[in-house]
């Protein structure tokens, strides 16, 4: 694991937890939370990304390759799982143009960058298994930042958000290992995140003026 970008990782989260709580007392908490995760995307993830790897490498870390049947069972499983219990409730219906917009683009947005710096960057091209495991460690513990944004509603609270990043950065790791990229994590978790962005947005949706 590259452990200067471990230890960058950490003001990092802490720019990003300092944003989501002072913008969630100023503005309804989902567009705090937006902007939140629009500084972690291009003050954080994107630098660091194109310091260790450059557009290039970035490429080449997010080319999907086969993760082989059992990789794409496992990385589609939690898909699946989410849009069976997002698409009956109607979360996305719910959704005024533009919050689903932002649903849209901030899946693709945070499912490449996230696997690019996380599964890509972070570690090397054959990491040991304390590199995975330490690397999933951090990978859990940023999550703690999400935790500063006021007044947000999150399904399941902090124990489902922690939980559910361990869980599906063992699976991401496990698509890592067995493809040889993060490509095939990537597509993974675009598709996570589109279902888990809807329902955040449908939980918080903005009072009406």
């Amino acid at each position: 694991m590259d452990r200067s970008l471990a230890l960058a990782i950490v003001p990092g989260a802490a720019l990003v937890a300092l944003v989501l709580w002072r913008l969630g007392g100023t503005m309804a908490p989902i567009h705090g939370y937006m902007i939140g995760l629009a500084v972690y995307w291009l003050a954080v993830l994107l630098p660091l990304c194109l310091i260790k790897l450059g557009p290039a490498g970035m490429i080449a870390a997010l080319r999907p390759r086969w993760p082989g049947w059992p990789g794409l069972g496992l990385l589609a499983l939690p898909v699946v799982a989410l849009a069976a219990k997002v698409l009956p409730d109607g979360s996305f219906a719910a959704l005024p143009g533009a919050l689903f917009l932002w649903v849209v683009v901030g899946a693709l947005v945070n499912g490449t960058l996230e696997e690019a710096f996380w599964r890509g960057a972070l570690l090397e091209a054959a990491p040991s298994r304390p590199a995975l495991i330490a690397s999933l460690g951090l990978f859990t513990a940023w999550h703690l930042a999400l935790l500063a944004a006021r007044q947000v509603e999150l399904t399941g609270g902090a124990p489902a958000l922690l939980g559910g990043a361990a869980a599906l950065g063992a699976i991401w790791l496990y698509g890592r290992a067995v493809s040889g990229t993060a490509g095939a994590g990537a597509l993974g978790h675009v598709g996570v995140n589109l279902f888990a962005f809807a329902d955040l947005a449908a939980l918080n949706l903005p009072a009406p003026i």
